[in-house]
């Protein structure tokens, strides 16, 4: 019974689409003109050539100018590694210079400071050899006479 009623449902349904289907038709069956007034356009493959002549005229000024530019900071960087290059060359022979002066003068004190010993050991030396002198004068009868300065001096006296 149901699918009688659902059936008949589908009938009604299918009768009443076709009847609006018609009057619908009827009612579109006219004729339609359209005009349009437009000037003749230019076409868009002329336009899309001017901008591609653009857009590469642009990009090889772009390339240019960054040719240009990384060009001179080229110079410029290479200006400046033969200039630290050439003052580490000055360095390292100062260095090396200083190195030598500074050994030189090392030797000249050695050099100073064995001189001192010596001059010392000398003193003392003719010091000691001084009062050897005079302890012998006082035992012998005083042909012989010694002056003490900065630079001992034995005189014989007759």
């Amino acid at each position: 019974m149901q699918t009688k009623n659902l059936n008949e449902e589908q009938a009604y349904l299918k009768k009443n689409h076709e009847e609006e289907m018609k009057s619908l038709q009827s009612t579109i069956s006219g004729d339609a003109n359209v005009e349009i007034n437009a000037t003749p356009g230019i076409g868009i493959t002329t336009h899309l050539n001017k901008m591609r002549a653009e857009y590469e005229a642009l990009t090889e000024k772009n390339r240019k100018d960054a040719e240009a530019w990384f060009s001179e900071k080229s110079k410029e960087f290479n200006v400046q590694i033969n200039f630290r290059a050439e003052e580490t060359s000055t360095n390292k022979k100062q260095i090396t210079e200083l190195k030598r002066t500074l050994q030189a003068l090392e030797i000249e004190l050695k050099s100073q400071l064995v001189l001192c010993y010596f001059t010392v050991l000398l003193k003392s030396s003719w010091f000691r050899l001084l009062q050897k002198l005079k302890s012998f004068q006082r035992v012998t009868s005083g042909d012989i006479n010694v002056e003490m300065d900065a630079s001992p001096r034995v005189y014989l006296t007759k």
